[in-house]
């Protein structure tokens, strides 16, 4: 791995090599030392080599290449199981709903299978996500036979049965199992980055642009939290320049980064409440109120550095050309939600993946 630069904030603290466990100390120091030269020596002579070159046609550094390309990229998972891992996962928070009664017409599909359905879904139409279902012939039936719902109940159980709550819920327990990957480490996982966004919607809507009547898509704006170390989701809710939604999910002691737009007095306090080490680049002039204050006198620029890497989510959803195909707001939440629990399963094999890399030794 030597023979690859790496940004640190993909390595491990505790690791930086492959060693052969059979090799004495003196033949690593010997073949660290020497991978550590040729790599320098490499690096000169490459860069010496592309400064001849236009500085269009110059390539980027070699240090932006990841360690591991093929190894992670390759780390893809199959409908099956991502079904798989969100049943896990129900089994863990609960299922969405309960039956109320045993009165009118029995149940023909399980719930906890129902439940885990909808989690996978990401940005799969009904009628895609029930076509995917028949063709691993996945079995969602309480009696065992083998039948899987239509698209018409699937958007019936999420739009009548499925809450705001329970997905956050799912959201995060995606965002411990990647956690749960990365504990071996001995790292710090607690940094958390909150942004907002927004994603486009189908509808239309009229609006003045430059004295000018224009049709313009309309846009769901969102509020996310997203972990920096394991590139995965922790909360998702409204748009807003507060806080206080995300302190429930926020584990004591940790640290979030943020902009300029939540430079706002509460949420200073309200970090000291909770123990939250809160660090935002706040607006420039001069400071009266004493919770603005305090976050000035802490800020740490070496901390707020790593800001940028929790855009990656909203990166993702950018590439991917996700769009809002619901009318109802509540509706659009849960869409986004589910678009977050796509990020995190996917997130959660590329994880497992990378960490199944390294083997932490024993001195």
């Amino acid at each position: 791995m030597l023979d690859v630069a790496s940004p640190s904030t993909l390595i491990p603290g505790s690791f930086f090599a492959y060693c052969k466990l059979d090799s004495s100390f003196d033949e690593i120091v010997s073949s660290v030392s020497k991978q550590a030269v040729d790599r320098q020596i490499g690096d000169t002579l490459r860069n010496e080599r592309y400064l001849l070159r236009p500085e269009k046609k110059r390539p980027w550094a070699f240090k932006t290449r990841r360690p591991f390309r093929g190894r992670t990229d390759k780390a893809t998972a199959t409908f099956r199981e991502k079904i798989e891992l969100a049943e896990k996962a129900v089994d863990e928070i609960g299922q969405a709903w309960k039956q109320s009664s045993r009165r009118g017409k029995p149940m023909k599909y399980d719930i906890k299978k129902l439940s885990a359905i909808i989690l996978v879904k990401g940005g799969l139409s009904f009628e895609k996500l029930a076509t995917e279902l028949k063709n691993i012939k996945y079995d969602a039936t309480l009696n065992g036979s083998g039948k899987s719902p239509c698209s018409s109940y699937l958007h019936y159980i999420f739009d009548q049965k499925i809450s705001v709550e329970w997905l956050n819920a799912a959201v995060k327990r995606f965002d411990e199992m990647s956690v749960a990957c990365y504990t071996k480490f001995d790292e710090n996982l607690d940094v958390f980055v909150i942004d907002n966004s927004a994603i486009s919607c189908i509808t239309l809507k009229l609006r003045k642009v430059a004295m000018i009547q224009r049709l313009m898509r309309e846009q769901q704006w969102f509020l996310a939290l997203t972990r920096n170390i394991t590139h995965t989701v922790r909360a998702i809710v409204k748009s807003t320049n507060k806080i206080d939604p995300f302190i429930p999910y926020l584990p004591r002691g940790s640290r979030v980064l943020a902009d300029g737009e939540f430079d706002v007095d509460t949420n200073y306090w309200r970090s000291i409440e909770n123990r939250i080490d809160f660090q935002v680049k706040q607006r420039k002039g001069h400071i009266r109120k004493p919770g603005r204050k305090k976050g000035r006198k802490n800020f740490d620029k070496q901390k707020y550095r790593k800001r940028k890497l929790g855009e990656r989510f909203f990166g993702n959803l950018e590439t991917r050309r996700h769009r809002c195909y619901y009318r109802k707001p509540e509706n659009r939440h849960k869409g986004i939600l589910l678009l977050g629990c796509e990020h995190n399963i996917i997130g959660f094999f590329k994880n497992k993946a990378w960490c199944d890399q390294f083997v932490k030794l024993k001195t």
